[in-house]
């Protein structure tokens, strides 16, 4: 993501935190929450009641991912105004599952209390995910 982008969604963004709560890192994620035995389970229905003519399959949406030093955001920027569609507090996440490969960093963040995860890839921006991981890991540290 280029520093004008991140410049910019910072910006919209900050009138919708809390006092005393500051942006830390700014990225882009696909982020999905569901399983793929979920996704497996679809596909094989969809294609059984359709006689096999199609196949539906789940897949994971290309949104921003805002870290503050209180919570992760996910935000679905807007052209003229910026919607959080969801917001999780920083000491619930725990980071699991994390993958690096060639073009991508991928990782499951577990949520206390919770029995579904929500995971974060980030792809072709390698560095993000990393920073992401980093700086969760670190509140997990701290926390303990």
């Amino acid at each position: 993501m280029r520093e004008k982008e991140r410049q910019r969604l910072t910006a919209a963004v900050e009138p919708l935190l809390e006092p005393g709560e500051r942006v830390m890192l700014v990225g882009q994620a696909m982020v999905s929450t569901v399983s793929v035995k979920t996704q497996v389970a679809l596909a094989v229905a969809t294609a059984v009641l359709s006689g096999g003519m199609m196949a539906a399959t789940v897949q994971p949406s290309l949104r921003v991912v805002i870290l503050t030093n209180q919570r992760l955001l996910v935000v679905s920027p807007g052209i003229r105004k910026v919607r959080i569609g969801g917001s999780l507090p920083r000491g619930l996440l725990t980071v699991t599952r994390l993958k690096k490969r060639l073009t991508k960093v991928q990782f499951d963040l577990a949520i206390d209390g919770q029995r579904q995860a929500l995971r974060l890839a980030f792809i072709f921006t390698r560095r993000d995910g990393m920073q992401f991981a980093e700086a969760i890991s670190d509140s997990e540290t701290t926390r303990a």
